[in-house]
């Protein structure tokens, strides 16, 4: 990738890191006040929220360092995927529960 594609491309995957990073942490802690768990307006755990945004969040720096730190990205590639698989076979598992 160009450069300068590689930086703006490093920032955004940062920035939307942190930021979901930073929506799981206090989502976790509202379950914590609350002693429940928070009811889900997502099909995504919050567990899962925080992992993904970390894994954003990997993404973005092993993009900005370059050199030995892209490995980085391989190791956020399989976090998401990992994520997206689970979230997929949920769905399909609930849409089996409402039809059959």
């Amino acid at each position: 990738m160009p450069p300068l594609l590689n930086l703006i491309a490093g920032w955004l995957c940062l920035i939307f890191g942190v930021l979901l990073t930073a929506r799981a942490v206090n989502l976790l802690r509202t379950e914590g006040r609350q002693s429940r768990p928070t009811s889900r307006t997502d099909h995504m755990t919050v567990s899962e929220l925080l992992w993904q945004g970390v894994a954003t969040t990997l993404l973005g720096i092993g993009n900005l360092l370059g050199g030995r730190w892209v490995y980085l990205a391989g190791a956020a590639v399989a976090v998401i995927i990992v994520i997206g698989v689970r979230v997929f076979v949920r769905l399909l598992r609930e849409r089996v529960r409402r039809t059959g």
